[in-house]
């Protein structure tokens, strides 16, 4: 059966060694990491799942980005 990249983004220590040296925080743990939530500068978007959590619109979504959390100046 073959496995989707989204199926690979829910295992945190596949992520966090493929994208080191950032810091990760999956959407069902960020309570469990509150000081990592309050320095979030891009959220990754994974099948288009992650548009929603920015305070801005985009004019052309894509499958797979990374978007800054705020509007670009």
């Amino acid at each position: 059966m073959k496995q989707t990249v989204s199926g690979y983004t829910r295992n945190p220590k596949w992520v966090s060694y493929f994208l080191h040296p950032r810091k990760i925080v999956h959407e069902d743990r960020k309570d469990l990491h509150p000081e990592l939530t309050k320095g979030i500068t891009h959220v990754a978007i994974l099948d288009y799942w992650g548009y929603q959590k920015l305070s801005y619109r985009v004019s052309k979504e894509n499958q797979y980005s990374v978007m800054p959390i705020n509007p670009p100046q």
